[in-house]
């Protein structure tokens, strides 16, 4: 490694800066200038080297169902079992599983220790209600000092933002993570939120992040999670791929490979877990563009929808069956359409639905 790479591999093993001398005691309100000289700086405490970083945000973004959560249930039972260094506790925020149908079968079959791992819940009236964020930060700082979690989920973030938040709006989004910021900090747990990618085709992955930039810039880490592309079974496949997308405390970690299996507890309850399989040598570019390389199946899946939608709206049976007639799956079918933005309605009240193009917005521009 060359000097400069060393320099710049030393300084981005640097934390967040602790401030020692005048600013450990109370100050007046106001603007102050600080002495760079007592500043004390520190080194990264990990939870999952080089790729979680105590004391901050990490996202963990990718489409939906092929493995975020499972993902998040192994960091939690690796870090319960003390294989990411000493045992500790987990604390999880999940908004689309139900947790015993879902999160705790899973958690069994990931070989947790129940008694680390701890489940979010909020209560008003006598009845359950959804935590909110910014608002429950406070209370949900409370359960990370009482549960000593040193790993904290938000399972998806947008799950749990208050109605007031606009997620594709950078003031608000930042408003809404800076309590998120300051429980990472002061309990020193890292803070995993899990987020989806948008419609886009870009291969850059921090363009592909639902929602403001706000968010990405946030986080001190960003991985992301999709289908291997080099998994011989293709879209059929339970392969993935997860890749280090974002680093500022570290150099990137190699890219990985996992696989998704289904499992059978004791009790006959059916549930799934994602295990490692070793290191990859592809990285984001690969993940995003696969798919919609020509010949792939995405891109003929999308050209195909381009063709069948050229003369206007079509019954979505007849997309379906030519797709069959094609030889194109209906999950791909249904993911080029999401990549498309097409829409899904109906053109009457007893009419079947029809796939459309989105109608442009008023007053846009014809291009």
């Amino acid at each position: 490694m060359s000097n400069h790479r060393q320099a710049a591999a030393a300084t981005a093993s640097i934390a967040p800066l602790i401030v020692d001398g005048p600013l450990r005691k109370p100050i007046s309100d106001g603007v102050t200038a600080v002495p760079a000289a007592t500043i004390r700086p520190e080194r990264v405490e990990w939870l999952w080297p080089d790729r979680i970083p105590r004391g901050t945000l990490t996202l963990l973004v990718g489409d939906p169902g092929l493995g975020k959560s499972l993902l998040t249930i192994d960091l939690a039972a690796q870090l319960s079992r003390g294989e990411l260094g000493e045992a500790g506790a987990a604390l999880l925020a999940t908004g689309e599983d139900i947790a015993s149908a879902t999160v705790v079968p899973r958690l069994i079959a990931a070989g947790a220790d129940l008694e680390q791992v701890h489940l979010v819940q909020r209560h008003l009236g006598g009845t359950e209600s959804v935590l909110q964020l910014p608002r429950d930060a406070s209370a949900l700082r409370a359960q990370v000092q009482q549960t000593r979690a040193k790993l904290v989920v938000i399972d998806p973030l947008i799950a749990f933002l208050a109605g007031s938040v606009d997620s594709y709006k950078d003031q608000s989004i930042r408003g809404a993570l800076v309590p998120l910021q300051l429980l990472a900090e002061n309990t020193g747990a890292a803070v995993v939120a899990v987020a989806h990618l948008n419609k886009g085709q870009d291969a850059d992955p921090l363009r592909r992040i639902a929602g403001s930039v706000g968010l990405q810039a946030a986080a001190r880490s960003i991985l992301l999670l999709g289908r291997d592309p080099t998994d011989p079974d293709g879209e059929r496949g339970n392969r993935r791929l997860l890749v280090h997308v974002k680093s500022s405390l570290s150099e990137l970690a190699p890219s990985l490979t996992y696989e998704v299996s289904g499992v059978e507890l004791d009790d006959g309850v059916e549930t799934a877990r994602i295990s490692c399989l070793g290191e990859s040598p592809l990285g984001a570019s690969e993940l995003l563009a696969s798919d919609l390389e020509p010949g792939s199946a995405m891109a003929e899946a999308m050209e195909h929808i381009r063709v069948e939608l050229a003369d206007g709206p079509k019954a979505a049976k007849a997309m379906f069956a030519s797709a069959d007639d094609a030889g194109i799956s209906r999950e791909t079918l249904r993911r080029a359409k999401r990549r498309l933005g097409i829409k899904s309605k109906k053109l009457d009240y007893d009419g079947g639905w029809v796939w459309a193009w989105p109608e442009p917005a008023v007053g846009a521009e014809a291009t």
